[in-house]
């Protein structure tokens, strides 16, 4: 199976009060939980990251720019989990100002495929560059798809080793809470839909070579 699920989030952009996100706020008002129920707290030692706030295998991290909760297992159904914090977020801090949310679904393919090669290589503008003696380190595309009110950005990279990445990020921009709201309530099948649609009918990948990622 040649695509792997990694690092699937959502992000939610604006000005947090990390002074009432503090590990017990997390935990209180996001994970909401009672006080006697303890959470993991990660620090970075030599960095001045924000602390990541564990629980039931999902962090949720609050910097002054942007909440982002990651499901360590990346299935739909956790990324629903994801989106549901995320409201949470919204709903015990309204006054936020907010910019912008993003849900993003990333596969890693460690091995070449044609499919994907059809699309990052470009013959004429590669042989341009090889004639002027410029190496290619990598190589990509990217594309922004309007879709139900905001977009879906889809960025497919080739490294030097012949692995890709390929990053879907639905986002919505927006200073409205409402907005927020309504893109994290998006049923999770229906961006898994719109994923397989894009990378079956679009890219032309085998069902299965994407991996079943909707098992909880």
């Amino acid at each position: 199976m040649p695509l792997i699920a990694q690092d699937w989030s959502v992000v939610i952009l604006g000005r947090w009060n990390r002074a009432i996100l503090t590990p017990s706020g997390i935990a209180r008002r996001i994970f909401q939980l009672e006080e006697e129920i303890p959470v993991e707290v990660f620090v970075a030692i030599d960095a001045l990251a924000p602390p990541q706030v564990r629980h039931e295998r999902m962090i949720v991290v609050a910097a002054s720019d942007r909440l982002i909760i990651y499901p360590e297992d990346q299935t739909f159904p956790r990324l629903a989990q994801a989106m549901e914090l995320g409201r949470r977020g919204l709903d015990s801090l309204p006054e936020t100002p907010l910019a912008a949310v993003g849900i993003n679904v990333k596969y890693k393919c460690e091995e070449p495929l044609d499919v994907l090669q059809a699309i990052t290589r470009s013959h004429d503008w590669d042989n341009r560059l090889a004639e002027n003696d410029l190496i290619i380190a990598n190589r990509g595309i990217s594309r922004a798809l309007s879709w139900n009110g905001g977009t879906v950005s889809l960025m497919i990279a080739e490294e030097a080793d012949a692995s890709f990445d390929i990053q879907f990020n639905f986002e919505r921009r927006s200073t409205a809470l409402a907005d927020h709201r309504e893109w994290l309530a998006i049923g999770v099948e229906i961006i898994e839909q719109q994923v397989r649609r894009i990378l079956e009918n679009c890219i032309q990948l085998q069902p299965g070579d994407i991996p079943n990622v909707a098992e909880a």
